[in-house]
């Protein structure tokens, strides 16, 4: 059982493939990582990151010609697993005050005050 104040002291770092296979099956494709408290040896929560072409139908060629968004390189992250222990209700992260408008685009919601990490404002936002 993971202890709640356990996850203050969640690590998050890179794995194999073979380590996500815990919580779901094998893909050897993409960069991997895993998130792991003090207490296991395996990770609690796996996450994988593909670069691909983000498959927008009116993306058409980009300036070199290719195939795919004009916005550049695309990231895709996917096959998220948790731990059935991990029973985690809200999402929430730290987002730069100056990019909130793209995390309330994707269903966030800020909650608190503004706070400075350095010199730059950031909020708070979650989703349920």
């Amino acid at each position: 059982m993971v202890e709640a104040a356990e996850t203050s002291l969640l690590r998050i770092t890179p794995i194999t493939a073979e380590q996500t296979t815990e919580l779901r099956h094998l893909d050897k494709h993409g960069y991997h990582f895993g998130a792991f408290v003090p207490s296991q040896d395996q990770p609690v929560a796996v996450i994988s990151v593909f670069f691909e072409p983000i498959p927008l139908p009116s993306a058409g060629t980009n300036k070199d010609g290719n195939e795919g968004s004009h916005l550049g390189i695309s990231a895709r992250f996917r096959k998220f697993a948790c731990h059935p222990e991990m029973d985690a209700k809200i999402l929430w992260c730290d987002a730069r005050l100056s990019s909130s408008q793209w995390y309330r685009k994707r269903g966030l919601i800020p909650f608190g005050d503004t706070f400075l990490k350095e010199s730059v404002e950031y909020t708070r936002m979650k989703m349920d």
